[in-house]
């Protein structure tokens, strides 16, 4: 649901941000702000500040900031949408209406997903089937248990009428197939099948994985379209938001298994773009979730260039709650090779030796010099 920022800054100018806090953090009127220990990190002095006329916490220990959409969102973990309507309530205002293009589009997103869902399920039955996806999907350790979370799966190859019960325009309208002179083509024939959600939960594309070196690109992905934008799109954000708030850090690695090889080793916390540097739109979701997410890119030259993409294009937006961090793996390695390797402390090594942004890319700057 679209929401009017007119909207949005008069709900915030009716919440009382101390007060909101106070409900489940000990606030104490320090001048004209109120102060606590911050409830995002362990510490015995307080350095969580509120204040009310600014409309903003800011905790001068771990970082986190925001205002009171971003308190119930990191603090309480609701959706977005339900923080909204969690305030709007309080605060006496009815939630507009959504507009007949953002119910069009709401109904689009639905039917998309319906498709994409009952595709994934069929697909998931044809992956025990294939013995080179098995055997791909074996020798990077990935798990029954990991296929079933994420729902990975086969396309054959032999495009369908049958294929989950839908019409060839059908599938092609949520990017599964497209036309040929002779008929219809699977997009994802002859590949592992990964679904890809929204941060709701709603799947709104796939992304498919070659099994054999002749294909034209190891990797393919759903179509840009109304209901599968890739640009503002994270992998696993759905699973990763919960965990980040648990895990108190976030996470953002270069592709698919090397999320899925994370979570197996325990950190769920963990998403990833589409097969691009990260975007601003990216970034900004990350932001909502934690105040400085990890970056940790493989070790080659390739991942400390998209590590150095990415800072270029977090550096205007950087400020009180919103940075990052960039931890380097070994040269020639990847995540998903290093816990496989080394398992979870290996990656835990890693990451607790992550740079500060200025420090990663001064260090870069001196590096080329």
């Amino acid at each position: 649901m679209a929401l009017s920022s007119q909207f949005l800054d008069e709900l915030r100018a009716r919440t009382s941000l101390s007060g909101l806090i106070g409900a489940s953090v000990t606030l104490k009127k320090h001048g004209g702000e109120h102060r606590a220990c911050c409830p995002f990190h362990s510490e015995k002095s307080p350095s969580f500040y509120v204040n009310d006329d600014k409309g903003f916490y800011h905790c001068f220990g771990c970082g986190a900031h925001g205002d009171a959409f971003r308190w119930l969102t990191d603090h309480r973990g609701l959706p977005f949408i339900d923080a909204v309507k969690e305030l709007a309530a309080s605060a006496g205002m009815d939630v507009p209406a959504p507009t007949p293009e953002a119910a069009r589009r709401e109904a689009v997103v639905a039917d998309a997903a319906g498709v994409l869902e009952r595709a994934a399920a069929w697909y998931a039955t044809r992956l025990r089937a294939e013995p080179r996806a098995v055997a791909q999907l074996t020798n990077r350790g990935i798990t029954e248990a990991s296929i079933d979370t994420f729902g990975l799966g086969f396309a054959p190859g032999q495009p369908s009428v049958s294929l989950c019960g839908a019409q060839p325009a059908t599938l092609a309208a949520a990017g599964l197939m497209y036309p040929v002179d002779n008929g219809w083509r699977d997009r994802f024939g002859r590949r592992i099948t990964i679904p890809i959600h929204d941060h709701r939960g709603r799947m709104i594309g796939m992304g498919g994985r070659a099994v054999s070196e002749r294909q034209d690109a190891k990797y393919v992905n759903t179509p840009e379209s109304e209901h599968f934008d890739k640009g503002r799109t994270l992998y696993n954000m759905h699973r990763a938001a919960p965990a980040a708030r648990a895990a108190r850090r976030l996470i953002a690695v270069e592709g698919y298994f090397d999320v899925i090889g994370l979570h197996q080793a325990g950190i769920g916390e963990v998403v990833a773009p589409m097969g691009t540097a990260l975007t601003e739109a990216q970034l900004a979701r990350l932001w909502r979730i934690h105040h400085c997410p990890i970056l940790l890119l493989d070790g080659d030259s390739a991942g400390v260039r998209a590590a150095l993409r990415a800072c270029e294009r977090a550096m205007p937006a950087i400020g009180p709650g919103a940075s990052l961090a960039i931890a380097q793996l070994p040269a020639g390695q990847d995540p998903d090779d290093l816990v496989r390797v080394g398992g979870r402390d290996a990656i835990e090594a890693v990451l607790a030796n992550a740079m500060p942004l200025a420090d990663f890319v001064f260090t870069r700057l001196l590096e080329a010099a």
